[in-house]
């Protein structure tokens, strides 16, 4: 079980939830699908709210203009989200796929219409990014990436909800988990 949390409080409360019957709530979908055939399995409810975690994600990296880049990106993309799943399977292709509820129809396209626009700043962003005297090479070669691995990213939207699936090579998601310690630990 990994934690993703953005302070040490909430970090505490998923242990200690962790160790007691899963109640019935908005991750009980999401902890439903660990007893099937998926390798990673991740549920999202932002109950304190996802521009939180992403601001104070924000604060924790400012010393990187990339990474605030893409977390400013993908605040507006995620706020009107009421509850998330998310899981991966891999074999020859990587296949992850991300439910997102919204509390409206219109929210669901609004963060459609989102995308759309996110995957055309990012193609347009890593080419502009080749001639910023502040972003470094490490991080120029990191955006064009994340930025063809955005491109193939498909959303079907049905009601209030939001079904994002991406797949990718596995061999190049290994390369990827191999590259990221090493392009962590030269920062």
């Amino acid at each position: 079980m990994a934690v993703a949390a953005h302070n040490e409080d909430s970090i505490r409360r998923c242990i200690e939830v962790a160790s007691k019957p899963v109640p019935k709530g908005p991750l009980e979908a999401s902890l439903a699908l660990c007893d099937g055939k998926h390798h990673l399995v991740g549920g999202l409810n932002p109950h304190t709210g996802v521009k939180d975690l992403l601001d104070g994600l924000t604060r924790e990296i400012r010393g990187d203009p990339t990474t605030r880049i893409l977390l400013g990106l993908f605040t507006p993309i995620f706020e009107p989200m009421q509850r998330g799943q998310a899981t991966a399977n891999m074999g020859e292709k990587t296949v992850v796929e991300l439910v997102v509820e919204t509390a409206a129809p219109e929210n669901a396209a609004d963060i459609a219409n989102g995308l759309k626009t996110l995957k055309r700043n990012l193609a347009l962003g890593s080419v502009l990014t080749l001639g910023m005297p502040f972003m470094k090479a490490d991080s120029t070669k990191l955006m064009a990436s994340f930025s063809r691995t955005m491109a193939g990213l498909e959303a079907k939207q049905k009601g209030r909800d939001l079904t994002l699936t991406l797949t990718l090579d596995s061999s190049m998601v290994a390369e990827k988990v191999i590259e990221a310690p090493k392009m962590m630990r030269a920062k």
